[in-house]
């Protein structure tokens, strides 16, 4: 079965796999810029922000992997490279008007296809 972690979500999975979170800085109420590597596709996009918590490489669990970084290096989206397990810092669900094409596409590929 997938799980996805999303803010907290995406901070206890790695907690689970023995990784670890820090106190994170500017990161609460805020929009910003992350890198992405998506199906070996380099995407720049912008998402919300609303916690304090985070990670860095460093504390990231040797079981898991990067696909999005912030601009300050934090870690903004991890998977499991056997397990279809994935986790984001920010919130698709708190976008005012409707979902982003961008977010849509992330969830059904991740709900939908056989692929990590």
């Amino acid at each position: 079965m997938p799980l996805l972690g999303v803010c907290r979500g995406m901070q206890i999975i790695n907690y689970f796999f023995n990784g670890n979170i820090v106190r994170i800085n500017n990161h609460v109420a805020i929009n910003h810029k992350i890198f992405l590597e998506l199906n070996g596709k380099y995407l720049n996009k912008i998402v919300n922000s609303f916690h304090n918590w985070g990670l860095f490489s460093q504390d990231l669990s040797g079981n898991l992997k990067v696909f999005a970084k912030g601009e300050d290096e934090s870690v903004e989206g991890l998977y499991h490279p056997k397990f279809k397990i994935k986790g984001i810092m920010w919130h698709p669900e708190r976008i005012t008007n409707t979902f982003r094409k961008f977010d849509i596409n992330l969830l059904q590929n991740f709900f939908l296809t056989q692929s990590i």
